[in-house]
């Protein structure tokens, strides 16, 4: 006896050692890799044998059917109500019993209501919560449960075809179905929509994840089905829906639609925040490996004004071969953020201020040359981007017939507070000859406004935006005179919800800057701006090579330099330049601290 009790004592402590050395492997081989973005575990879940069903735990499902119900939109529709019943019901339940009758019954219910054709998400969202009940329920052996799954495979089929038609919301439901059961009737049908999103994936996003085009929007709404889409697999033991490549693409552009929240994490809209809920994506980017990236996630979501302290992700985004670019002031709340769309010959401008549009819509854009229109012979692209603390600059470039050249700049000042937008018509540096340009150039703009707020100034140039109720927003003509009272070669007008522009130059080369003061404690303080002589060799120069500008608000001033031809050794307000574009603050002592300066 005491032989064989030693020897099973033995004999159990090696089977923990052997038990232990499996652990200590299994958990070197499960190391995660170090993403930005937290990576799922093995997906492989493991299953009943009897009925191909995934193991899962009431509580489980009711906490997941809870999350579907979470997410729908209005909170008082009736699929939500009837999900979150279900839910109730299943967290509530036995197997066996009154438990799972009533857990059948609200299982039925769904059922019924998804029939009637609610909006495409609510039905799918009432299926998908059905899936994960019904993985808990066939465990139970519960008669009748076998026409529930014929019912679901029912709506499993239909999903499968709105998702082949561009419904993306049914991919969570493919993909519980694909995890919960196996050998599951039409997964054959079913089983392309991780292809189907991997395509999408690639259509609307760059290698890097950065949009192709469209408004904010639209984009994050996107975003919100991949990371929607992707959850589920997850959640359901499915794994993966798509290779590494199309998640390195998913991760960019969850980066992406960080950009592009406002504040609380909210959608920028008109008149106020967006329905769009972007919890699911803040909540996956707060778990990123990457500490900027989590900061970054973390200030948007957050409460205060001040920008996150420590290192964070880019707050820009603009590069050679995109067709999209993304501003920011900072990741605080009351951000400024701007996307320019520049994707077609339309482009598409949108300014936002915490979670209200400012700007949006087309940016309009037109020049004739001798009244001849001039159209641009090749797409827009990025010519140059430079981002830092103190300012962001971008220039996008057309070609125009002739051998000019359209040019559009913004620049975005973070600490002072200062946007600027300028369009511009030059020759790209070429220097050609008086001869081969237009003697004249008129040129015609359009600002749409989300809102109906502008007010101009009875004696100056001037134009007021309100912004929501309580700020105002201040914008200068600078390439025309401050007074009304002066003759001007061009006009900034409001006419209802859109700022025209309009201007007329001589030479062949033209650049019509709009100042934009975003400060609203400055919205009070006394104003004015100035156009400035630039001198070459004591010689002032004509507006079609070079334009300076003086701008006062309060006791602060800034100095802004742009050179229309070949840049070289210049003067203007006692300050030396020789770069193609300049803009700093003027000292008190005369000096110019030079902000943002593009050779």
């Amino acid at each position: 006896m005491a032989s064989g009790g030693k020897t099973k004592r033995k004999r159990a402590r090696a089977a923990d050692g052997e038990r232990g050395q499996e652990r200590d492997a299994a958990s070197q081989d499960s190391q995660p890799q170090a993403v930005a973005i937290h990576t799922p575990t093995d997906a492989e879940q493991e299953r009943d044998d009897r009925n191909g069903v995934r193991r899962v735990g009431r509580r489980e499902v009711a906490a997941h059917v809870s999350r579907i119900a979470a997410a729908l939109r209005p909170r008082d529709a009736t699929e939500v109500s009837l999900l979150e019943e279900l839910a109730k019901d299943v967290a509530a339940g036995r197997r066996g019993g009154k438990g799972t009758d009533a857990v059948a019954a609200a299982v039925a219910r769904c059922l019924d209501e998804a029939a009637l054709g609610p909006d495409a998400a609510g039905r799918w969202a009432l299926d998908e919560g059905v899936a994960w009940s019904l993985a808990w329920l066939l465990r139970s052996k519960r008669p009748g449960a076998a026409g529930l799954v014929e019912r679901l495979a029912a709506e499993g089929g239909a999903a499968a075809g709105a998702l082949s038609g561009g419904d993306l919301t049914a991919a969570p439901l493919l993909f519980t179905l694909l995890g919960l059961f196996s050998g599951f009737p039409g997964e054959t049908q079913i089983g392309d929509a991780g292809r189907i999103l991997a395509t999408d994936l690639a259509t609307m996003t760059s290698a890097e994840g950065a949009p192709r085009g469209g408004p904010a929007v639209d984009f994050i709404a996107r975003v919100l089905v991949w990371t929607r889409a992707r959850e589920a697999a997850e959640s359901s033991g499915f794994g993966f829906p798509w290779d590494d490549a199309t998640e390195a693409r998913w991760k960019g552009s969850c980066v992406a639609a960080l950009r592009l929240l406002g504040d609380r994490g909210r959608v920028p809209g008109r008149g106020g925040p967006e329905a769009l809920d972007a919890s699911p994506l803040l909540a996956i980017l707060a778990a990123a490996d990457s500490q900027p990236l989590c900061r970054a996630a973390a200030a948007v979501k957050g409460h205060r004004h001040a920008p996150p302290t420590g290192k964070t992700i880019p707050r820009d985004s603009a590069s050679e071969g995109d067709s999209v670019a993304v501003l920011r002031t900072d990741w605080g709340r009351g951000a400024v953020r701007l996307l320019l769309d520049f994707s077609s010959q339309r482009h598409h401008l949108e300014i936002a201020l915490g979670d209200r549009l400012v700007v949006s819509g087309e940016w309009g854009w037109s020049v004739e040359a001798d009244g001849v229109p001039l159209l641009p012979t090749g797409p827009w692209t990025v010519c140059c981007f430079e981002s830092d603390a103190k300012a962001s600059f971008l220039e996008i470039v057309a070609p125009l017939p002739g051998g000019l050249q359209a040019e559009r700049q913004i620049v975005l000042l973070p600490r002072d507070r200062v946007l600027v937008l300028t369009d511009s018509i030059t020759d790209a540096g070429a220097c050609l000859p008086a001869s081969w340009r237009p003697d004249r150039i008129a040129y015609r703009s359009h600002l749409p406004l989300a809102e109906a707020g502008a007010s101009r100034d009875a004696e100056t140039r001037e134009l007021r935006l309100r912004v929501g109720d309580r700020q105002t927003w201040r914008v200068l003509p600078l390439a025309l005179p401050e007074w009304r009272a002066a003759t001007a070669a061009g006009a900034l007008d409001e006419d209802g919800d859109v700022l025209r522009l309009r201007g007329d130059g001589e030479g062949g080369r033209f650049s019509f800057p709009v100042w934009f003061d975003l400060d609203p404690d400055r919205a009070d303080l006394p104003l004015t701006w100035r156009s400035l002589s630039v001198a070459d060799q004591r010689q002032n120069l004509k507006r079609h090579e070079a334009v300076g500008f003086r701008v006062q608000v309060g006791l602060e001033q800034w100095l802004l330099y742009r050179a229309l031809d070949t840049p070289r050794n210049r003067t203007l307000l006692g300050c030396n330049v020789a770069c193609e574009f300049l803009l700093g603050r003027l000292r008190r002592s005369g000096e110019v601290s030079r902000t943002l300066e593009i050779e």
